[in-house]
């Protein structure tokens, strides 16, 4: 529990040698364990329980060790720290074994002195210091750390505050941009404006001086759509005619191609004189509205 914890020295290979292995009465335990019961009404420990049960269990198989005080779970520090000054710990002169003295005698001059603490009861205040100078030197490598940190961060606060001067100064001259840009616009629609409404006076002026100047621009104008309905419509006689005429021109080109019968040669021919009138009839007909035609372009070209 408080003394020696190496098996070797206990005069055993593993853990499992201190656990009870059974007989022909009992099974085998699972574990074996030792507690130590100490009265400290007095406070000689350095806990503020007046009854202290330290207890250790080993496990078979395992090897695990488990601690507990007072049947609660704790740590082996937890114990070691208790009996610091008291003289109940690892090396302890409480009990003097076997080759104790030899090895007091053969020990280095760092472990006699640690046997001299532990039997003045200094040990306690000797872990405390060795604790407070690893804390110290975990500290200090800490704060190596954070001023390695602290050193980045500053690189890159820098960097950022640099960042953030261009960035403000972007926003400023986007901002003057843009007004800018508004401002520009707003000249723009104004001057284009007071162009139009400029052009819009001119116009208005000259559809005045038009009115005044020629009266029968109106009139003239009525008369031209007149007209130029009037010739939509001779245009469109004179493009059936062209269709009739052509139809007739086929018919003939076809009855030539074809061998007939002598007793149909005199029909055909016969029938052939009525085209040949009717074609004459229909060119003379084509021929008087193409003049007509002729006379509306002359008299639209007039105006």
């Amino acid at each position: 529990m408080l003394g020696e914890r190496s098996m070797k020295n206990l005069r055993g290979k593993t853990s499992d040698d201190v656990i009870f292995f059974g007989s022909q009465e009992k099974p085998a335990s699972k574990f074996a364990e030792v507690s130590l019961t100490f009265d400290n009404s007095q406070g000689y420990l350095h806990d503020k329980r007046k009854e202290i049960t330290v207890t250790r269990r080993v496990y078979r198989g395992s090897g695990v060790s488990e601690y507990l005080i007072n049947n609660e779970p704790s740590s082996l520090k937890e114990i070691n720290d208790i009996f610091l000054d008291s003289g109940l710990t690892k090396g302890s002169l409480c009990i003097i074994s076997q080759n104790t003295v030899s090895s007091f005698i053969e020990a280095k001059p760092e472990d006699r002195r640690q046997i001299f603490e532990d039997a003045a009861g200094i040990g306690r205040y000797a872990k405390k210091k060795q604790d407070a100078i690893r804390q110290i030197a975990r500290t200090n490598d800490n704060l190596k750390e954070i001023t390695t940190i602290v050193n980045e961060l500053n690189r890159d606060l820098k960097k950022l505050n640099q960042q953030a001067e261009k960035a403000i100064l972007y926003a400023e001259t986007k901002e003057k941009l843009k007004d800018l840009e508004i401002t520009l616009s707003v000249n723009e629609y104004l001057i284009s404006q007071k162009e139009i409404e400029a052009l819009s006076e001119q116009i208005a002026e000259i559809d005045e001086r038009l009115l005044k100047n020629d009266p029968q621009l109106q009139i003239n104008q009525e008369k031209l759509e007149a007209f130029k309905k009037r010739y939509n419509s001779a245009d469109q006689n004179v493009q059936k005619i062209q269709d009739e005429l052509q139809k007739i021109y086929d018919e003939i080109v076809l009855l030539e191609k074809r061998n007939v019968f002598n007793d149909l040669q005199l029909k055909s021919d016969l029938d052939s004189n009525d085209k040949n009138k009717k074609i004459n009839a229909l060119e003379q007909l084509l021929k008087s509205s193409e003049e007509q035609l002729k006379k509306y372009f002359e008299l639209i070209s007039t105006w």
